[in-house]
C-alpha cells in the first residue's frame, strides 16, 4: 500500500521534534512494507521573513520514507487569500512528489482544523476530489475542544471529516470533542505510538528526589502552577529537584518566577532537547507533573509512564484513563495546593520499584507500541481501499 502522510504541523529546523508522532508512524508503516512519503507546506507570516527557509528534499532517519517540505508566506488579515494559498503549495508538492515516487493509493490528513498553519483534512478533501485518492483523517488538535477555529470555515471542517472514510481520534475525550461536529460519524480510537525501547524503565540510585516536566511552554500548560507548587514543597522537602525540558513563549516568565521565588538554584531549564537527551532525563527521574489545561492524548505523560515514572496531573482529559489504570494521581483542583500537597505525598512514597517501573512500560506497550497502533491503522487504511476495488469490480 502506497500513504502519503499531510500533517497539519511538522518539524522546522528551529523545533526538530514537532509533529515527531507523524514521523514515528510513517517509519512504522514502512516497516510493515507499505510505501510512505510526507509532504509538508510551512506557512511563514510575511512579517517573520528572515524564518524563511529553502524548499528541502530529504528521507528521514535512513528510512524509505520520502519527505517532501516547503515554506510560504501568509500575509495579515487576509485568511481566505492564505487558505487557498496553502490548497495551492500542497497541490504542487503533491504532483511533485507523485511524479517522483508515483500516485499513492491512499492520504493519511492530519487534523482538520482549519488554521494558517493546519487543516490537512481540508487538503486532503480537496485532492480526493481533484485527484481521485481517498484519504482518512485523524484528529490531534486541542483546538477542536476550545472552538478555536473561525466560525466561516466550520462547514469546511465538517465537510472534510464527512468525506473522509474513516475518522480516528487519538483519545475518547477527543472523540466526544469530534462528536460535536459530526454526531452521526463512526470514530476510531487509536492512541501515538510511544517507543516503549526508548523511553524504558531504568533504576535510579541517587538520594536526590526528581520531578520533571516536558512541553512547549505555553500558558495552557500551567507550569507556573507546577513551579510554585515545587517551590511549596521545597519548604518541607528540601532534597528535591525540578527539570523542565522544552520552549517556548513563557519560557522567560517561567525563569522569572523560579528567581522570585528564590528556588532558580533548585529548578533546571534545560531548552529544547533531543529525544535522546529527553530520554536520558526521564531515566534520572522519579515523578512527572502536568498542570495542561488540555490534552488530546499527553505524549509526554505516555512517554513518562514507559519509563516508569510516577505521574501527578490534572484532569486534562486525554490522559485520564491511563494515569487512573495505572494508579497515578489526577488532583481534584487544578491549583498550587493540590499540586503541593501531592508532590509531598509522593515523596514520601519513595521513588518507584523497577518492579513498578516494569508493570507500566509493558502495560503501554499493550496499548501503544509500534506494533499495535501499526496493525490498528492498517486496518483503517486498508478498508477504504477495499471498498474502492469493489466499486471498480
Amino acid at each position: 500500500m502506497h500513504i502519503l502522510v499531510i500533517p497539519s504541523w511538522f518539524e522546522t529546523p528551529k523545533i526538530t521534534t514537532l509533529g515527531s508522532f507523524f514521523k514515528d508512524q510513517a517509519i512504522a508503516l514502512t516497516e510493515r512494507n507499505h510505501q510512505v512519503g510526507i509532504i509538508y507546506a510551512q506557512a511563514t507570516s510575511i512579517k517573520k521573513f528572515t524564518h524563511w527557509y529553502k524548499k528541502r528534499y530529504y528521507t528521514c532517519n535512513n528510512q524509505k520514507v520520502n519527505i517532501i517540505n516547503t515554506a510560504y508566506f501568509t500575509w495579515p488579515l487576509m485568511r481566505k487569500l492564505n487558505r487557498l494559498k496553502r490548497f495551492e503549495h500542497f497541490e504542487k508538492l503533491f504532483l511533485e512528489y507523485s511524479k517522483k515516487n508515483g500516485k499513492p493509493d491512499i492520504i493519511h490528513a492530519h487534523s482538520v482544523v482549519s488554521a494558517a498553519g493546519g487543516g490537512a483534512g481540508l487538503i486532503a478533501n480537496y485532492l480526493k476530489d481533484k485527484y481521485q485518492i481517498p484519504y482518512i483523517l485523524t484528529e490531534h488538535s486541542s483546538e477542536l475542544h476550545f472552538n478555536n477555529y473561525p466560525e466561516m470555515e466550520k462547514s469546511l471542517m465538517i465537510t472534510a471529516l464527512i468525506q473522509a472514510h474513516s475518522v480516528i481520534a487519538v483519545s475518547n475525550a477527543l472523540a466526544n470533542d469530534l462528536r460535536k461536529l459530526i454526531p452521526s460519524k463512526k470514530i476510531a480510537i487509536i492512541g501515538n505510538i510511544i517507543d516503549t525501547k526508548f523511553f524504558y524503565p531504568k533504576e535510579t540510585f541517587n538520594n536526590t528526589y526528581h520531578f520533571v516536566v516536558i512541553g512547549y511552554l505555553r500558558p495552557i500548560k500551567r507550569v507556573d502552577i507546577l513551579i510554585q507548587a515545587f517551590a511549596e514543597t521545597l519548604k518541607t522537602h528540601n532534597n528535591i529537584h525540578l527539570t523542565i525540558i522544552g520552549d517556548g513563549l513563557e519560557k522567560s516568565n517561567l525563569e522569572a518566577l523560579t528567581h522570585t521565588l528564590k528556588i532558580e538554584n533548585k529548578v533546571t531549564f534545560t531548552g529544547e532537547l533531543s529525544r535522546i537527551k529527553t530520554s536520558k532525563i526521564l531515566n534520572e527521574s522519579d515523578c512527572y507533573l502536568s498542570a495542561s489545561k488540555y490534552e488530546t492524548f499527553g505524549v509526554a505523560i505516555h512517554e513518562a509512564l514507559s519509563a516508569g515514572l510516577h505521574v501527578i496531573s490534572s484532569n486534562s482529559q486525554g490522559p485520564e484513563e491511563i494515569i487512573k489504570e495505572l494508579n497515578e494521581v489526577i488532583v481534584a483542583e487544578n491549583d498550587v495546593y493540590h499540586f503541593a500537597q501531592a508532590m509531598a505525598n509522593k515523596i514520601k512514597m519513595n521513588k518507584p520499584t523497577m518492579a513498578e517501573k516494569n508493570l507500566k512500560n509493558n502495560r503501554i506497550k499493550e496499548l501503544y507500541s509500534t506494533e499495535a497502533i501499526t496493525l490498528l491503522l492498517e486496518e483503517q487504511l486498508t478498508y477504504p481501499l477495499s471498498i474502492t476495488k469493489t466499486k471498480n469490480v
